[in-house]
């Protein structure tokens, strides 16, 4: 099969498209989530934009590249993708719903864009789906924000307690701030 410009299309070609296109959808993940990792941090000027920029790529990489065998490892339960044009198919339509939710502020998760493509992509090859696993997944995406907001009431009640009890002077309390909120930055950046 030709491209129009008369390119051949190898699976060479498409092992390289698809890198590019691993690319693009690292570009829009950042693109996306940087402000659910340090928005606060940038907002409050405890950290410079450009800093966390460099720290989340530094350690977006990291997490990548030393602990993203549990995500692999998901996505290879739904299924089985071997061939370089499903896999295109797959990041392009996890590409297009990441920029088409960037574009409107909704922030979104790229395992949420990539999960969904994979179920898609399953369903029009016919592939017999594993929907227990999906049911788990889905309810893990509805359960984990009202587990984190029961957390974070909780956590928030103990701070106050402790500051009430223990007042800590303005810059001590700046301090912890800082680094707690670039070191959560930073934390969200690997897990990422």
């Amino acid at each position: 099969m030709k491209f129009p410009l008369g390119i051949l299309v190898t699976e060479t070609g498409l092992i390289f498209f698809s890198i590019i296109l691993a690319f693009v959808l690292g570009w829009s993940l950042g693109k996306n989530n940087l402000g659910n990792l340090f928005g606060t941090a940038i907002g409050t000027q405890m950290i410079r934009f450009k800093t966390a920029v460099l720290c989340a790529m530094i350690f977006i990489l990291m997490g990548a590249l030393i602990s993203s065998g549990g995500t692999s490892s998901s996505i290879a339960k739904i299924s089985q993708v071997s061939s370089s044009t499903d896999i295109i198919v797959i990041m392009v339509s996890a590409i297009f719903v990441l920029e088409l939710f960037s574009r409107y502020g909704i922030p979104v998760s790229i395992v949420q864009t990539n999960f969904g493509a994979l179920v898609g992509w399953n369903l029009f090859i016919y592939t017999t789906l594993d929907w227990d696993f999906i049911k788990q997944m889905t309810g893990a995406w509805i359960l984990a924000p009202i587990l984190s907001c029961l957390i974070c009431c909780g956590l928030m009640i103990l701070v106050r307690y402790f500051l009430n009890h223990h007042p800590i002077s303005l810059f001590i309390r700046d301090c912890f701030l800082r680094i707690g909120l670039v070191g959560l930055g930073v934390w969200a950046s690997y897990t990422l």
